[in-house]
């Protein structure tokens, strides 16, 4: 045992202990990251390690390593005999001293800077620069004074080398790490740029060759032994544990990508389509022509409306707002913009045909599609909703059935097969504005029951088509998902003013990260093998930082999806109340057969008499909305617990409130 101690610590040996020491620490710190990132479960968005077995290991192999490249560097240094002493002025006095003032002037520039931006990480940088320079020059210097040229020489390199390393791992932990996935503390290093991180990692390749070598050069000369006995036995071997954790790796990314593209097959035969781009884009636009004048037309319209409220931002509140509750000064003012300008005119006139469909563009921010369009789509509802309220306050029937008719396109192009969440939530919006105008016609009376069959049967036929929302909805995003790790990895992400390379081109300096990343694409994409986001796996329980970040996106839609069916199912209930009433003259006290809740699979709530209404009342001095709860109504409403669990999700029939005729339009007064 003990000759092995000996053996193990270079007794005899110090100086090929020492490199061998050196050896380690390297394949230490490029293997240990390899073990965390092979086992596939560690998340790189935050700062923590994952309390696994595998991790445990590693890291205490990287303690070893550290322990061990100390004791053999400590024996060498402080148990070998000292060089003899030489003058204050020789060159290699000259060269500690320099040594010296530069590594206080570099480590006190960190300080410095520490304390005039507040980054209390920087003390902690500068610390760690102060401690490399005294190991790479202080201390071979005062061993060696005699070679101070070999190790000011091999000093610039390990330097340099290392300094590479570490400016590529913070431009990939700030520009990648934090841009993508989040999490990390690193504001400090905002003054790096994306595109130092190629010229970085192959500086440090290049730096570590003839860093490494003039180590063993320094070493060889500090203990006066010739230049190929430093390398022994152990350094080989060493070596050759390096050489075949990268051959492993390497085989293990190429396997992972191998199964990576075997799943992406599988998707495509699951959808029945490419995972491209190109084909959704075609899958967007459908068989409907294209127009792009048109969008552009609708979005100068929305403008020109909005022009006269630019000094106090009136206008831009009018299409969310519809249902607010006004000052007779400022309705007048609406209802001159709504019924009476040309721009609103002529919106009526585009949405009053079919819509037609864009050549949708992609982009090179992080959401890859212009769908700049259908973020018009509420308002355009907003503005029929008014024109419908504005309608019934005239008594104008046939004009609100239009104003119905035209949400009615609107709603059709976005629930027309969507393609993306971003479809899917404006059409959650528009048909929020649309149920709003179901309850208002309701609430008038004066909607024949033929017109409300008519609603019926619509409403059960886009029930039906929720299904297919969540099956093409699912698709698009497992197209987006694909093709933002695609462009993640091949570098055409344009995040602000700033390109950002891809980590593809890197693959083979380190297969461990590139295994790492195929298995996280592979885990993500698998979650969308299913019919429909209620299917979607949580991501709390996978692990993986692309499914914890990525997937989480996926999570709302499994409610707001829902809450079409809901709406759907409450408003069609709501027009059956209404048609019981005009056959047998009273509203039921308890209905029999609730629609479902598709939130909680329990019968939604029905409400008969006094309901609390709230209502957003405009105050006209603050030029803004309060939300106010006028006095309690008396109507019908069926209630659903909405996708938040808050009984906020309702549809409603008044029939008699205390407030005035502005407040609420197209309410009917009597008494039941």
């Amino acid at each position: 045992m003990k000759d092995f101690l000996k053996k193990l610590f270079f007794v005899d040996a110090p100086a090929q202990g020492a490199f061998a020491g050196f050896t380690l620490l390297l394949a230490a710190f490029w293997i240990v990251p390899a073990l965390i990132l092979l086992s596939g479960d560690f998340s790189l968005n935050t700062m923590t390690f994952l309390a696994t077995v595998v991790n445990s290991i590693s890291l205490l192999g990287l303690l070893f390593a550290i322990l061990y490249a100390l004791i053999v560097w400590f024996r060498f240094y402080f148990c070998c005999p000292q060089t003899n002493e030489i003058l204050w002025n020789a060159p290699g006095s000259w060269a500690l001293y320099a040594a010296g003032l530069f590594s206080v002037l570099l480590s006190g520039y960190f300080f410095l800077q520490s304390y005039l931006t507040g980054h209390k990480m920087l003390i902690i940088v500068g610390m760690a620069v102060f401690a490399s320079l005294v190991v790479i020059l202080w201390m071979p210097l005062i061993k060696s004074p005699r070679n101070w040229k070999i190790i000011l020489v091999r000093g610039v390199f390990l330097a340099a080398a290392i300094g590479s390393s570490v400016l590529a791992a913070a431009v990939l932990a700030y520009w990648f790490m934090d841009t993508f996935f989040g999490g990390l503390p690193l504001v400090f290093f905002d003054c790096l740029k994306p595109g130092w991180l190629y010229p970085a990692v192959y500086a440090s390749l290049v730096l570590w060759i003839p860093a490494y070598m003039l180590t063993a050069l320094m070493y060889a000369k500090m203990s006066q032994i010739p230049f190929r006995k430093i390398f022994g036995g152990v350094n080989v071997i060493i070596l050759v544990i390096w050489a075949g954790f990268y051959l492993i790796s390497l085989a293990a990314a190429c396997r992972a990508r191998s199964r990576t593209e075997q799943t992406i097959v599988k998707l495509e035969k699951h959808f029945g389509r490419p995972l491209t781009i190109e084909t959704l884009l075609s899958f967007c636009r459908g068989n409907r022509p294209v127009d792009e004048s048109f969008w552009k037309q609708v979005d100068a319209c929305m403008e020109e409306i909005a022009k006269p409220g630019n000094e106090d931002n009136t206008f831009a509140l009018i299409p969310g707002i519809p249902m607010g509750i006004y000052p007779e000064k400022t309705l007048r003012r609406y209802r001159k913009v709504i019924e009476q300008s040309e721009a609103r005119q002529k919106l009526k006139r585009m949405m009053s045909q079919p819509l037609p469909a864009r050549r949708y563009k992609t982009t090179s921010d992080l959401h890859g599609l212009d769908f700049s369009e259908h973020f018009l789509c509420p308002p355009l509802c907003g503005y029929e909703l008014w024109s419908l309220r504005l309608a019934l306050d005239d008594n104008r029937l046939t004009d609100a059935y239009a104003a119905m008719d035209r949400m009615k396109r609107i709603v059709d192009y976005l629930g027309h097969r969507p393609s993306s969440l971003r479809f899917t939530e404006a059409l959650i919006r528009c048909e929020y504005a649309r149920m709003n105008g179901f309850e208002l016609l309701l609430s008038s009376g004066k909607v024949s029951d033929g017109i409300l069959k008519q609603w019926s049967s619509e409403l059960v036929q886009s029930e039906k088509n929720v299904p297919d929302i969540h099956f093409d909805t699912l698709y698009a995003e497992a197209v987006f998902c694909n093709d933002y790790i695609s462009r993640a990895a091949k570098g055409r992400f344009n995040f602000g003013k700033e390109y950002l390379p891809g980590l593809y081109g890197l693959r083979y300096f380190y297969p461990p990260l590139w295994y790492f990343s195929t298995v996280e694409r592979n885990r993500l994409m698998s979650q969308f093998q299913v019919r429909n986001f209620d299917q979607v796996s949580d991501p709390e329980k996978i692990p993986g930082i692309f499914v914890r970040k990525i997937l989480p996106l996926c999570r709302p839609p499994k409610k707001y999806i829902s809450t079409l069916t809901a709406q759907y199912r409450a408003m069609r209930a709501l027009i059956g109340i209404e048609l019981e009433k005009r056959r047998t003259g009273l509203y039921p006290a308890v209905l029999k057969n609730p629609p479902v809740d598709p939130f909680n699979g329990k019968p939604m709530t029905y409400q008969m008499g006094n309901l609390e209404v709230s209502r957003l009342v405009w105050d006209t001095y603050h030029k803004n909305f309060a939300n106010k709860f006028p006095p309690s109504v008396s109507g019908v409403a069926i209630t659903s617990v909405g996708p938040w669990e808050m009984n906020d999700l309702r549809v409603m029939i008044i029939l008699k409130h205390t407030a005035t005729r502005t407040d609420r339009p197209g309410s009917r007064s009597r008494q039941e």
